[in-house]
């Protein structure tokens, strides 16, 4: 069978499975549009103090990045300065979060196209409260180091920070969702 009957069955697949199922489908395809935008720009942190020399500095998970006169040079942090421990960490968490977010997505597709909806649907909140966990974790251990005075206290959380804040909170929703839909299997919303 080519990938493009495939395709062709999942989505009539789609239209026969529960509507939750297919809610879920979308919502997590936003949740993990955000989660990546967040992890891959180097927007975490911003410089909260002017300086005369310096336009803007900005730190993300693996960048450092300062502009001087509508110059900018960037470089990635384990090259430029002390790798702090809580950078690690943060990182340890955010890749942990990745398998129970594509296990999230498996078990939606394998829902829509299969009978087995409730199974499908417990594994789906599972992984979507586990992923929910450790982007949580990984927010909370940069955040409390961000603001810790000793630190890095010239910098302040940015967008970037801001979208897998959302996309912890929205893993959240998910799971309580799945939750919600587990045992109901003609759904209508």
């Amino acid at each position: 069978m080519s990938i493009s009957n495939k395709f062709k069955e999942f989505i009539l697949a789609s239209g026969r499975a529960p509507r939750g199922l297919t809610w879920s489908f979308w919502f997590l395809v936003i949740i993990y549009a955000l989660f990546l935008a967040g992890i891959c720009t180097d927007n975490w942190l911003e410089s909260s103090i002017v300086m005369p020399s310096y336009d803007h500095r900005i730190q993300g998970l693996w960048k450092f990045c300062y502009g001087a006169e509508g110059r900018s040079c960037c470089a990635y942090i384990n090259e430029i300065m002390f790798n702090e421990a809580f950078l690690d960490a943060t990182r340890a968490f955010i890749i942990m979060s990745i398998f129970p977010q594509l296990l999230c997505l498996f078990a939606i597709c394998k829902g829509i196209s299969s009978e087995r909806y409730p199974y499908y649907t417990k594994m789906g909140a599972a992984s979507a409260a586990f992923s929910a966990v450790f982007i949580i974790l990984a927010i909370i251990i940069y955040g409390a180091a961000s603001s810790d005075e000793n630190s890095i206290s010239v910098y302040s959380p940015s967008w970037s920070y801001g979208l897998c804040v959302t996309s912890g909170v929205a893993y959240i929703l998910l799971a309580c969702f799945f939750y919600w839909t587990r045992n109901d299997t003609n759904m209508n919303i």
